[in-house]
């Protein structure tokens, strides 16, 4: 997406992609003074958009580095348009006075219990409507002006576009509504079938900055798991059978799953198997049997992956202090 800047009360022109698929573009003409939707222009170096929320408190694109790793509700550097001025700025005795585009605009200092936490700027951009730009410490001072002295406005269809592509929804386990069912991974066990599912988020990717996940199911027995959206492993009874699940990364061709902290008992290797559609996801699925307790399921290749890690019935489940006693026996 290429933007032109544009001085207050100007108009400025976008333009935007179109079909992510066919690459086709179109021209818009947005008045900076009566825009509604705005994203960062220049940013941080590897720095990218990660998270759209947008509700009746004010509508935010959230950023962070390219090896950001926490929850994307705790990314560094958020853009915000809002009905009101959130941080009381005109009247921080703290504020530091300064122009954005032509418009008076304050500098503030922010804490967390007296510590340094970041910085924030902000200014009424039109009677109703205020920006905030905030950042961490992760930012300087200076990092953040220059974010918000380059953003940029966009009309709806992108921010839309933004939004759907940007949604918290999958990230916390929220299956689309028109995804798309992809068989990926059937195998027998027991005399029965089993599949796992993937539930590709329809249209993906909507661009560059699509960060929806696959979510997936997992059937045997005529019974299905929840559909699931977590990059973690699950250990799940399925249609009478135990079976341990999930994604992994692309790069993931075959994992294994053995003893928890290297106990007693096989590894048994598994070759994973991705869509051929949607967010690049590796998929496995194991059957054990009813004897394995608490495992771990790691790369093949050594390699250290986030995805993968220890799994086992949980302190809730009926067959958790079996599982304690099989590990701890006397």
């Amino acid at each position: 997406m290429a933007l032109v800047a544009a001085a207050c009360g100007s108009s400025s022109t976008v333009t935007e992609g179109g079909d992510a698929q066919a690459g086709s573009t179109t021209s818009t003409t947005i008045d900076a003074s009566t825009a509604t939707y705005w994203v960062a222009g220049d940013l941080p170096d590897s720095y990218g958009p990660v998270l759209v929320t947008d509700d009746a408190t004010g509508r935010s694109i959230s950023y962070a580095p390219a090896d950001f790793t926490n929850d994307v509700g705790d990314a560094p550097l958020v853009v915000t348009v809002a009905p009101k001025d959130q941080y009381g700025s005109t009247a921080r005795p703290d504020g530091e006075s300064i122009e954005v585009a032509g418009h008076p605009a304050v500098v503030v200092p922010l804490t967390d219990e007296g510590n340094p936490s970041g910085s924030a700027v902000t200014w009424e951009q039109s009677p109703g409507t205020w920006i905030v730009v905030w950042a961490g410490t992760e930012l300087s001072r200076d990092d953040v002006v220059a974010v918000a002295q380059d953003l940029q406005p966009v009309d709806s269809t992108e921010w839309d576009r933004l939004a759907r592509a940007l949604s918290i929804d999958t990230k916390v386990g929220k299956v689309e509504p028109d995804a798309t069912q992809v068989e990926v991974i059937s195998g027998t066990v027991a005399g029965g079938t089993y599949t796992l599912t993937a539930l590709v988020p329809a249209g993906y990717p909507l661009g560059p900055e699509d960060q929806r996940r696959d979510c997936y199911r997992l059937t045997f027995n005529g019974e299905s798991s929840p559909a699931l959206c977590d990059n973690h492993p699950w250990w799940l009874r399925i249609g009478g059978q135990h079976f341990v699940f999930g994604p992994a990364d692309a790069g993931t061709s075959e994992i294994q799953v053995g003893p928890y902290q290297g106990g007693p008992g096989d590894v048994i290797v598994a070759s994973t198997s991705a869509a051929d559609v949607g967010p690049p996801t590796a998929f496995y699925v194991v059957p054990l049997d009813d004897g394995r307790c608490f495992v771990e399921i790691s790369r093949t290749d050594g390699a250290n992956d986030i995805n993968l890690g220890a799994i086992g019935p949980l302190p809730d489940n009926p067959e958790h202090a079996a599982c304690l006693a099989q590990l701890n026996p006397g």
